[in-house]
């Protein structure tokens, strides 16, 4: 996962749940949304989150909606498990990762691909 000329983007893999619009659009917290867009300013290479798919309805107190790679960054709506996060995760410089339950081999999965995952 980790050569320096194909491998340069920052995966950011986080609990926060996203919907997926029929339009193509992407439903996320605002906050969620203006840290993407800070890290997209401070990392020279492409920036990608990964998010569950909302499984309940919507109570965020600051709903946006964006569009994966008009907002600065690309959103990818995917389950967190191993096979959906592979793909995910091939082209990463490193991975970030948060807390949960939900992500409890991604640490597993960043040795299998030799990159680095914080």
């Amino acid at each position: 996962m980790n050569t320096p000329k194909d491998h340069q983007a920052l995966v950011v893999v986080t609990n926060a749940e996203a919907d997926l619009h029929a339009d193509g659009s992407i439903g996320m917290t605002a906050k969620f949304v203006d840290g993407m867009a800070r890290y997209a300013e401070l990392w020279d290479g492409p920036i990608r989150c990964v998010c569950p798919p909302r499984e309940a309805p919507n109570t965020d107190l600051d709903p946006t909606t964006v569009r994966s790679g008009e907002c600065g960054f690309e959103v990818q709506v995917s389950h967190l498990d191993a096979a959906s996060l592979r793909p995910a995760l091939s082209d990463a410089a490193v991975v970030m990762a948060s807390a949960g339950y939900l992500q409890n081999h991604i640490s597993t999965l960043g040795t299998e691909m030799d990159g680095p995952v914080v």
